[in-house]
């Protein structure tokens, strides 16, 4: 009629539709229903909301006429039958909640669960929903990632492990560290305090404990998965029981200010991970840094079963079952569960196991960053939805919210729209479709292939831990490397290219691109090198390298580390600065002569009219080049070609590399350096040695020659000084007529000769095997 009425169901046969008898016994249609003012009551069927049909919500279509809605739900009852009513006209965009009256989800007992102690924890995800065994789809999904280090980490149901994140902040700092060293410490030992890791972390815990708190009765609990830098700070102590000591004093220290903070919750302290020695080897870890890593792990892993069995507050978390996870989950009976994940600090906010992801940033942000657990508890999939395909080659579309589209493996077409969305990728056939151009709605690819952003996506984060590739377009992208060594370029625009661990490379044209290398520490943060087309570039903190691409004139500026400086093909001004750097023209088009006794330009013939500042070492090009030495201790590295490297004045290093390269030392202690049998020749193609001065310290450097190539072993010369070589006595160096003659196989002839110019003896103090 014309007033205000309301259509009541109170079971779902009153709709009617009859699965269970194979066909459609009866539909409803109400005929003249007003939006905004007539109601259809279902609260006493428990739907909560309209979405896709499932949880507890209802959808809509139309028929193939478009003048009649039908509302639905997409699960039956354990009768078969499902509700669904007809209305007629098309009011597909006119409904909203409003014109129905929902019931009340039921209130939860929420468990909060943040994981800490790391800065760096991405690793921790979950893809699947409660359908199966929700720890199950959990432990599938984080066993896709293959560790190389030492990580936090469960052991699942088999046995397997399950890493929980790469480690990158420390437990143990100091308040005269760094400002990146203070950055990501937890408690800082010389003045008893927390550090700012731990502030930010507990700004953020108070801010989400008293959003939750105000929803319904929380039960906290702290995943502790740091582990992998103290195991290295272990590693690297001359006292290491010392420093395991110290770690585990430090790390009740910050779970007793996090008590203080917080109030009463149950840390479940997940037991660092073993090393990975065979991919340590294959990224080309030598194996004294494998023995000590391996080692400190020990200590670490002692200190932790200590606090577990002194604390009745901590629990040594070693298999995934020792979580308070409920991992057998009904959809049915627990439809409200939520998992909510921070990208840095891996939150866990859920009654029981989660099916919604909710993107924010973790403890590294502020507090006032963070999605409100309110608005998540009470707002379902916030606008959007978890879309997950199998192993074959699926089709995902996205809702007009924001969508996590993960397609799992096979060549997966994945289309956005509306919305944030987070597109996950781990096939190099997998295709991304963003139709929506709006700057104001941001979109990440997440993968862990090499992958380049297509239109209207903005950012991409790189996963797993292998050597991938990660390309931007033509937006303001942010690109974040994963633990191995990425190749970073941002494409047009003012890109943020992230890197971390791993020996990354970093491509930069634009004034507005942005480099951030976060690990400061060369063992596990690799040796970094930005590419610039830019007219000047200067390195930021914890790089290493820079190269210019840029034709003409450019110029490059190193920092406080020991930086390489790569010439590019025009004139450039190339300034070392603080630190003890190297300026190399490995990329020259012809040989070059450079001297870093003068402070003028000069002519280097291969590689434009350059100037060199605050330069220590040259390194040469593929070609025939002269290199000039200073006063102080230089290294000169001739590279390919037939060199001529003088050092000066100062204890100098000379390589010829490749060629048959003339060396002259002059004075100071100099070391003559060879490597391999590619850089030394015989004849015509020996190194000639002028100036070889036994009296001033000179040396002849075989340390890195492998004398019995053949053999699994580096082995090293013996000298014998001006006797034959022995029958079948590989790995001898013999000195005779101012030539040092060397073999490295089994005949019992020169393989190599070394000519040092005025010499008439030579002995074995004079050289290092």
């Amino acid at each position: 009629g014309a007033d205000a009425d309301t259509f009541v169901y109170s079971t779902l046969t009153d709709s009617y539709r009859d699965y269970d008898a194979g066909g459609l016994t009866a539909t409803d249609t109400i005929f003249d229903f007003t939006p905004g003012q007539d109601k259809i009551d279902v609260s006493a069927l428990g739907f909560l909301g309209l979405g896709n049909g499932e949880n507890h919500t209802l959808y809509m279509t139309l028929n193939e006429a478009g003048d009649k809605t039908y509302v639905k739900s997409a699960t039956s009852d354990a009768e078969g039958n499902r509700f669904e009513i007809a209305l007629s006209g098309n009011l597909i965009n006119t409904l909203t909640d409003a014109d129905f009256v929902f019931g009340q989800r039921e209130s939860q007992e929420i468990l909060y669960l943040p994981t800490l102690g790391q800065s760096n924890a991405r690793l921790l995800r979950m893809t699947e929903d409660d359908n199966q065994s929700g720890t199950s789809e959990m432990v599938k999904d984080l066993t896709r990632y293959t560790d190389y280090d030492v990580r936090s980490q469960f052991n699942d149901a088999n046995g397997d492990a399950i890493d929980l994140a790469v480690g990158g902040s420390t437990v143990v700092g100091y308040s005269t560290g760094t400002p990146e060293e203070q950055r990501i410490s937890w408690w800082l030992t010389d003045t008893d305090q927390p550090g700012q890791a731990l502030l930010r972390a507990t700004e953020l815990l108070k801010a989400q404990l008293a959003s939750l708190t105000a929803i319904d009765k929380v039960t906290t609990g702290i995943i502790w998965g740091q582990g992998e830098e103290a195991a290295q700070e272990i590693a690297r102590a001359t006292d290491k029981q010392a420093a395991a000591d110290l770690y585990k004093a430090s790390t009740l220290k910050v779970f007793d200010y996090l008590h203080a903070q917080i109030g009463d919750f149950t840390v479940y302290l997940a037991e660092t991970g073993h090393y990975q020695t065979q991919a340590a080897e294959a990224r080309g870890y030598p194996q004294e840094k494998i023995n000590a890593i391996v080692e400190g792990a020990g200590y670490v892993r002692a200190a932790q079963e200590a606090i577990a069995s002194e604390r009745s507050d901590v629990k040594l978390a070693v298999d995934y079952t020792d979580l308070p996870l409920r991992y057998e989950v009904n959809p049915l009976v627990y439809p409200d569960d939520v998992w909510h994940l921070h990208e840095e600090s891996a939150e866990i906010v859920g009654q029981r196991l989660a099916d919604f992801i909710a993107d924010d940033l973790g403890f590294r942000g502020d507090a006032s960053d963070n999605n409100d657990p309110a608005a998540i508890f009470a707002g379902g999939q916030n606008e959007g939805g978890n879309i997950f395909g199998t192993s074959d080659d699926d089709t995902l579309v996205g809702s007009a919210g924001n969508d996590i589209l993960d397609g799992d493996q096979g060549a997966d077409d994945m289309t956005g729209g509306d919305g944030n969305d987070i597109y996950v990728v781990d096939n190099a056939l997998d295709t991304v479709t963003e139709s929506n151009d709006s700057p104001s709605q941001v979109d990440t690819v997440v993968s862990s292939v090499s992958w380049t952003l297509g239109a209207n996506v903005e950012n991409l984060l790189l996963t797993g831990v292998s050597a991938i590739d990660g390309t931007g377009n033509a937006l303001k992208n942010v690109i974040t490397g994963n633990s191995s060594d990425n190749v970073l370029d941002g494409g047009a625009g003012g890109d943020l290219l992230k890197g971390g661990d791993g020996s990354d490379s970093y491509y930069v044209d634009d004034v507005a691109d942005r480099v951030v290398e976060t690990n400061s520490d060369a063992w596990v943060g690799g040796v970094d090198t930005v590419y610039s087309a830019l007219a000047s570039y200067t390195l930021g903190a914890n790089l290493e390298n820079i190269a210019i691409t840029r034709t003409d004139t450019a110029n490059a500026t190193g920092n406080a580390l020991d930086n390489v400086l790569y010439a590019g093909a025009g004139d450039n001004v190339l300034d070392g600065r603080d630190g003890n750097d190297t300026v190399s023209y490995l990329f020259a088009s012809a040989g070059v002569t450079v001297a870093l006794n003068t402070s003028a330009q000069q002519a280097t013939g291969g590689s434009g009219l350059d100037t060199l500042k605050g330069t220590e070492n040259l390194t040469g090009s593929q070609f025939a080049d002269s290199l000039t030495g200073n006063k102080n201790a230089n290294v000169l590295n001739g590279g390919d070609g037939n060199d001529t490297l003088s050092g000066g004045a100062g204890d100098d290093v000379l390589i010829g590399g490749s060629g048959a390269d003339t060396l002259i030392g002059g004075t100071g202690a100099d070391r003559y350096v060879f490597n391999s049998l590619d850089e030394v020749g015989r004849d015509g193609l020996r190194d000639i040695i002028n100036g070889f001065k036994v009296g001033e310290g000179d040396k002849l450097d075989f340390t890195g020659f492998d004398a019995r190539p053949l053999t699994d072993a580096h082995d090293a010369f013996t000298f014998i000084g001006n006797s034959a070589f022995s029958a079948n006595n590989t790995g001898e160096l013999r000195f005779a007529d101012g030539v040092l003659y060397g073999n490295v196989d089994d005949n019992i002839g020169a393989d190599f000769e070394i000519q040092l110019t005025g010499v008439q003896s030579l002995q074995a103090t004079d050289v290092i095997v």
